[in-house]
């Protein structure tokens, strides 16, 4: 019986998950960080809680025998997919990533891409975001970049402002916030929204506040919260870990969602800017669709590089003809 280890989480995780469940002499088990409350679960068995870094990842490995697997965590799973390559390379067992393609732009997007959420922090306290310069993207991987080694954005596509005045004034100004003490979680209501103003350009005037639409999860949220001036609509799976400063609205949602709700959102806001992470597929994009038809500005970040010289697909096909068959 060849067994199977699939790192999920993910739609493309549970569909690889629910494939290779009807291949006979295969024996799946999907892993859940457990990050998520009530999580989708995929067909099979299923283990939730992390490994204990690439050491526990590796010991799990060869106590139970697994012969292939599978990394299709999140794109921005980063020390995941960094235990997984290690582990990997420490027994022997063959890894094989599976990430869903990137969002690319289109005609009428005004989108900034940056390399960092401590990036797109800082591009919020200039005046940048408010006239994006739309950009070109790197084409995205494909089942066919076998053996690849991804490398990070071009510097040209991205803007990295880690290293600026106004990044390390950002670093001081939310240090207080992150420290803070927790306190029950208790969503804050919305401050009442300004009056509506005339047009798409009195959104982003250099006069007009901040009201950034956030969807880049919880776990990032205090690097945005100390911005002077800023106020954050923040969406996410589960609550964020209190305090809730009173510039924060906390919107818990899970998608899909649509075009025309991600616009009336925006619209009832008075939201200006859309701050996300390159997490690609379908689950999520109608903010970007919205966006677009808004003419709203997008800072985006990109992806981190994947480990050097693993084996990429983009497919849940190409995924299951891998680990159906040995490896070697």
């Amino acid at each position: 019986m060849r067994r199977v280890l699939i790192l999920g989480g993910t739609a493309e995780a549970r569909a690889l998950a629910a494939s290779l469940a009807s291949r006979p002499g295969l024996h799946v088990v999907s892993s859940l960080a457990g990050r998520v409350s009530n999580p989708r679960l995929p067909v099979g068995e299923v283990r939730e809680g992390g490994f204990g870094g690439a050491e526990g990842l590796a010991a799990f490995l060869l106590d139970e025998r697994i012969d292939a697997l599978v990394d299709a965590t999140h794109p921005f799973a980063e020390c995941m997919t960094a235990s997984a390559a290690a582990a990997s390379s420490a027994t022997g067992v063959p890894l094989l990533v599976l990430r869903r393609p990137g969002w690319q732009e289109s005609e009428g997007d005004a989108w900034q891409r940056v390399n960092t959420l401590h990036a797109a922090a800082a591009l919020l306290t200039t005046d940048a975001w408010r006239t994006p310069t739309p950009t070109t993207p790197a084409a995205p991987a494909t089942s066919a970049a076998i053996d690849t080694t991804p490398t990070a954005p071009a510097a040209t596509a991205a803007t990295d402002a880690t290293s600026t005045p106004a990044a390390s004034a950002l670093t001081a100004a939310t240090a207080t916030h992150a420290s803070a003490a927790p306190a029950a979680f208790t969503a804050p209501a919305a401050p009442a929204a300004p009056a509506a103003p005339a047009t798409i350009a009195d959104l982003t005037a250099t006069t007009a506040p901040t009201r950034v639409f956030l969807t880049t999860g919880r776990r990032s949220l205090p690097l945005f919260t100390g911005i002077p001036g800023v106020w954050l609509l923040a969406r996410s799976v589960d609550p964020p870990e209190p305090p809730i400063p009173p510039n924060v609205h906390i919107l818990l949602a899970r998608g899909p969602y649509t075009p025309e709700g991600e616009r009336t959102l925006i619209q009832q806001h008075h939201l200006n800017v859309l701050i996300t992470k390159d997490s690609g597929g379908d689950l999520t994009s109608a903010k970007l669709t919205a966006a677009r038809d808004l003419a709203l500005p997008v800072i985006m970040v990109n992806r981190p590089p994947l480990p050097p010289g693993v084996h990429l697909v983009d497919t849940v096909a190409a995924a299951t003809s891998w680990a159906a068959e040995p490896q070697g």
